[in-house]
Formats: structure tokens, sequence, C-alpha cells
């Protein structure tokens, strides 16, 4: 299976030396592009979505870090540079390894490796909709499966306050007043959800109807939640937010 990589560096022979040793020992990694500094690795982290990043400190306008701050999502990471001081910095990050210049091809290729057999694991990027959901006898969905960075966390649907869109993640809001972030896209678990249960009232909430308190007339308006959490109505959702409630809880 190939997977996808993007060199990032400020110099010409950092780029092409890890090019070279991937091109050579790594065939399971296709090289897509490289990026000189940090703005144009952002760019190209959020166009092309690579599987992995070879990713230095120093990029002339930014740092690695900046980089990992300011992407939708962040690849599988292998840092190479020469600072040695930044390696705890790099793991709190999730790198999956951190090789100082100039580099052993031989580390890079362990490195790759050890990249590869992690994106090939069974994770949470392997979920699909059928099974992040826990039925109870095939009857509607009572429980979700979220994960987590040390595996996966069990979520009783009837928790859920609302979920919040956050570009390409999703913040679960819990009724406890714990907050859990997904990697996966407000659309994804509006999808999968029960619309009987579940209502996108906005482009960037999906609330539980029965969480909902008072809905506060507007343009779009808003709902009052659980633990007197306000969330905006969008104008076009309105009037189907009305129809809603009318026919579920004023009956």
């Amino acid at each position: 299976m190939k997977h996808t990589a993007l060199i990032i560096d400020d110099e010409e022979n950092g780029r092409d030396a890890i090019k070279s040793v991937v091109a050579k020992y790594c065939p399971h990694i296709t090289v897509l592009d490289v990026a000189k500094n940090a703005s144009e690795a952002i760019s190209k982290i959020n166009e092309l979505a690579p599987h992995l990043i070879f990713l230095d400190i120093n990029l002339g306008d930014g740092t690695g870090f900046d980089v990992l701050k300011k992407v939708n999502i962040i690849p599988k990471t292998i840092f190479i540079t020469a600072y040695n001081d930044y390696a705890i910095k790099a793991f709190k990050v999730n790198a999956v390894d951190y090789l100082l210049k100039p580099f052993d091809p031989l580390e890079l290729v362990e490195a790759v490796s050890k990249t590869v057999q992690i994106l090939e694991q069974k994770n949470e990027n392997d979920f699909t909709p059928e099974n992040t959901l826990i039925k109870n006898n095939d009857t509607e969905a009572t429980k979700i499966v979220l994960p987590t960075l040390k595996g996966f966390e069990v979520v009783a649907i009837e928790a859920i306050n609302f979920l919040e869109s956050d570009n390409n993640y999703t913040i679960f809001n819990l009724l406890n007043g714990e907050k859990k972030m997904v990697s996966k896209t407000l659309k994804h678990f509006e999808e999968i959800l029960s619309p009987r249960m579940f209502f996108r009232c906005h482009q960037k909430f999906l609330v539980n109807l029965n969480c909902i308190i008072e809905y506060q007339k507007g343009e779009g308006g808003f709902l009052t939640l659980k633990n007197n959490i306000e969330v905006d109505v969008s104008r076009r959702k309105k009037d189907e937010l009305i129809t809603l409630m009318n026919e579920n809880f004023l009956k």
C-alpha cells in the first residue's frame, strides 16, 4: 500500500537528501512535493493531505511547530533538524521520530518503516459509520465510540448535549461539562447519528433535541440547551426547526 509524504525543509540540500533516501529505500512512500518555508508547508499540507511529513524546526518564516498548529489535519510527523533541544516538545505533539542532521540514512528508513506500520494499523481513521455506533439488539444506537490519543472511549449518546464543528474536527460537548475533540467533520456525525435525536441547526452546530430548553426568535434565532448553553440557529434552518419542535414537543 502506497502512502504519501511531503518534505518540509528550508535548505535545498536537506530536501534533496531526504528525497534521495526515500526514493531508494522506502518503496511504500510517494513524495508528493516539497515545501521551503512554514507558510508554503501549511498551504501544501491542507491542499495535499499527505499521510506523512518530514519536518524541519527552523523554516525561516516560522517553525515546524507553527506549521502543526495551523494545519487542518496533522499528518504523521518525522522531525529532521539540526536542533537537539526540541525532542521533548516534538514528542508532545505526537511525532513518530526525531532525527538530527546530518541524519543517518538507516535511521530515516527505520523511522519511515515505523510510520508505515502505524498508518497501516487499525486505528481511529479506519472507522466507518457502521462501527462507530453501538446498538442494543439491533435497535437504535445508544452509544458511540470516539477515538482518543490513548485508544477509544465509549460515550452514551444521551449524554451528548451538542456537537460543534472546528474545521475538520468535531467537539463533543457532554452534559457533564466535558469536551471531546475528534478528527472527523461534523457532517460525518450528522450522517450517522439519528435525525430523530439530533438536528443540524447551524453550519457549526448539531444539537441533541432532548437537550433543548428554549428557542428565542430572531433572524435565525438561538437555542438554549441544558447547562444554559446558547447556540445559533441559521436563518435557513429556522422554519425546519420550528416545524420539528411543533411535531415533537408541542403536541
